[in-house]
């Protein structure tokens, strides 16, 4: 387990940067610019080290980040791994469908052993290990999905309520409100459309 206090310092200085634990966050975000690790240790303990890997993983945001920690095969996604439920993995790839799948692509190279997420809690283990491939997927399951919803609708609004039912059908009530789904799936949708288009577009002028 992670020691409860620490002290975050540049891994590339000598100079340690003593800060309280809530402004973490701060110096990680201030870092991400020039370094990808911090590396952390106890005050109490400074015989226990940890290294905190930040990477950049848009695509479900404009301006997505997770944290790795290597020497307990953790890593902190976020949203950025899509929603888990019960076996289940949502895309949420509603920012750029295309970065996303990257980003999945990306963190599945990191081995773990537990996997944080934004909701529902954190997946552990051989849940932990198969979840990435899964988020994968199911990222590319749905975008064969709208693709082929699109050829048939011809229309963004009817795509989108036809995958939203469809979501809506495995999913329980508790898992995303409806106006957060119709949104997310929403610009997915009309991310992809457009992808799909613009690829349409160059096949045709080549």
């Amino acid at each position: 387990m992670l020691p409860p206090a620490f002290t975050a310092h540049h891994t590339n200085s000598d100079d340690l940067v003593h800060r309280n634990p809530p402004v973490l966050n701060m110096l990680c975000h201030v870092f991400l610019d020039t370094q990808q690790r911090i590396s952390l240790y106890s005050s109490h303990q400074k015989a226990t080290s940890y290294h905190l890997d930040l990477l950049e993983v848009r695509g479900y945001s404009s301006c997505s980040i997770a944290a790795y920690v290597p020497e307990e095969k953790a890593l902190f996604a976020s949203d950025a791994a899509g929603v888990y439920f019960k076996d289940v993995v949502f895309a949420a790839g509603n920012s750029n469908h295309d970065l996303y799948q990257k980003s999945l692509h990306r963190m599945v190279t990191y081995p773990v052993e537990v996997v944080l997420l934004e909701h529902y809690g954190a997946a552990v283990g051989e849940e932990a290990r198969t979840l990435f491939a899964k988020a994968m997927q199911t990222a590319e399951d749905t975008r064969s999905a709208i693709e082929n919803s699109s050829r048939l609708t011809g229309d963004v609004t009817k795509t989108t309520e036809a995958i939203k039912r469809f979501v809506l059908a495995w999913s329980p009530d508790s898992f995303l409100d409806k106006e957060t789904l119709t949104m997310v799936i929403g610009q997915m949708v009309k991310f992809i459309i457009e992808a799909q288009e613009e690829k349409e577009r160059s096949w045709r002028s080549s």
